[in-house]
This record gives structure tokens, sequence and C-alpha cells, in this order.
């Protein structure tokens, strides 16, 4: 609830949001307020990030796609934005899509789903513009019930529209939500040490 309040008080052209114990590039704002100036198309875009420990040292990268289509081939198995870095236009709160306060988990993929289904475009810069805290393993942050949020959210916003993109998304996110906390563990060291070397 508390994102929905923040969405309803902002009153400037476009919204970022972070969190508290994160830290944005110094130039974050200028880059993605001139990349939205440039692309009015674009709904919301994201960027990419360094992910860094309790101690501010950095220890794994995140990319996402950097074109709408991308985004939503990426949408397939993941989120297609990270959600710390990303700016939107205040015509989407205009429009009345805010996060869906069932969702206490996965708000974020919930709310790019539906504004895809509903001819919204998102992307990423490929500038890095945010540092990610995560304090400990990164797959505690990524859970069980997390993925089960995920496979919700997907199976939420399943449309005839894009029937084929969106039962393989149901598919791939069901399959997740089962797996054992330990794959996921390896998996994310696996992704976080290949990742840091870029």
């Amino acid at each position: 609830p508390a994102l929905n309040i923040g969405l309803k008080q902002a009153k400037g052209k476009y919204i970022a949001r972070m969190d508290g114990d994160d830290i944005s590039m110094p130039n974050r704002f200028e880059l993605q307020v001139s990349f939205l100036d440039e692309n009015p198309d674009i709904a919301v875009v994201g960027g990419a990030m360094d992910i860094i420990n309790e101690r501010g040292e950095r220890t794994s990268h995140r990319k996402y796609a950097t074109t709408p289509f991308k985004a939503r081939m990426f949408a397939l198995m993941r989120s297609p934005l990270a959600h710390p870095t990303v700016m939107m236009h205040h015509r989407i709160i205009d429009d009345g899509f805010f996060y869906d306060n069932e969702f206490s988990k996965a708000e974020d993929l919930e709310l790019w789903l539906r504004l895809m289904n509903n001819g919204y475009k998102i992307s990423n810069m490929s500038n890095t513009i945010l540092s990610y805290r995560v304090i400990g393993d990164l797959s505690t942050k990524r859970t069980k019930e997390h993925f089960k949020f995920a496979y919700k959210a997907r199976k939420k916003n399943f449309t005839f529209r894009y029937p084929i993109w969106n039962v393989i998304s149901v598919l791939i996110s069901k399959f997740n939500s089962i797996l054992p906390n330990k794959i996921v563990s390896i998996a994310y060291k696996i992704e976080n040490k290949q990742n840091n070397n870029h």
C-alpha cells in the first residue's frame, strides 16, 4: 500500500522509485529524464544495476532488455525491469494503473505485465544507474513465496491476445514456483559469478 500512497502523492511529469538501502548513481535522473523526453512512446524505463553487499562492495551486475520487444521476451522468464531502477510517466497513474495491493511480492512484475497487456511500452537503458544492496545470499530474496506470487501475476494477466506468449510464461513461472530453494540458491550463485565478470 505504501507504494500506491507514494504514487498518489507524486506530482511530477515522471515518477522514480528506489529502496532505502540502495544507491542511485549521481546522473540517474538526468539520464532517465532525457531518455523519456526523447522516447515519448516509452511509459516506463529502467536500467542496469550493480549488486552490492552490506559493505557497499560490488558482488554482481544485472543488465536488462533495451527495447520494448526484447523486454516482452525477457518477461517470459523474469521481471523485465529492475524495480528500484524504474522511472515512469505520470500518465500511467492518471490512467488508473497502480500496484495491486493483493500482491505482497512480485507486485512490480504484476504491474509491468498489466501495462504491457494494455499497450504500454517498457524498456531499459544500458547504463548502470543504481547499486542494489543485498544482505547475504540473493536467493533469500527470491523465496518460493516470491515465485508463487510471480505465477499468480502471470495467471492474472493471461490474455488471449498473446496466447502462445502467455502459455509459455505461465508454464515457466509454474516450474520456477516448484523448484527447491537449494536449486534456486545454486542458480543465483552461478549467475552472480558470471555477471560479476562483466
